[in-house]
């Protein structure tokens, strides 16, 4: 078995908390992590997401039906960057983005900060906005967050 030094920051020792808090060692508590960040499937527990939201949790932005999108992405996409409408879609079981999102691997997925920021407003505005919170919580364990800046 590998084994791996880190050294953490003052952020990073929040750690060993997590680690007390999920009943395990700081050992497993990472292990488990790596393998969660690098699971070739969605959990159970994000595929049961599929299709529970409805319409009036998140509207729609205008002229979008929802309906599936046709065409095909390039054969050589190295990671699928999600739109807000994408996640909305996803969570409403609409169209094809269920299907064609859990054939992703999760390693695969990125959602935007900017879109991110969509969903805490539009979260806020939600009849539910605790439950809404936990489902996006679900999802951005698994996907990686890309931050709102210039790339150069």
């Amino acid at each position: 078995m590998s084994q791996v030094t880190l050294y953490l920051d003052a952020e990073t020792t929040k750690m060993k908390a997590a680690a007390r808090s999920a009943g395990v060692s700081q050992s497993r508590w990472v292990a488990d992590l790596i393998r969660e960040k690098r699971a070739p499937r969605w959990p159970e527990s994000l595929v049961k997401l599929v299709g529970t939201w409805a319409d009036d949790d998140f509207p729609l932005a205008r002229g979008d039906s929802g309906g599936e999108r046709r065409g095909s992405a390039p054969l050589a996409v190295l990671m699928y960057a999600l739109a807000a409408n994408t996640v909305n879609h996803l969570f409403k079981g609409m169209g094809g983005v269920a299907k064609r999102f859990l054939a992703v691997p999760p390693v695969d997925i990125a959602l935007p900060a900017v879109a991110l920021y969509e969903f805490e407003v539009g979260r806020l505005k939600s009849r539910n906005p605790e439950r809404r919170r936990r489902d996006l919580e679900e999802l951005t364990r698994f996907a990686a967050i890309r931050p709102f800046s210039h790339p150069g």
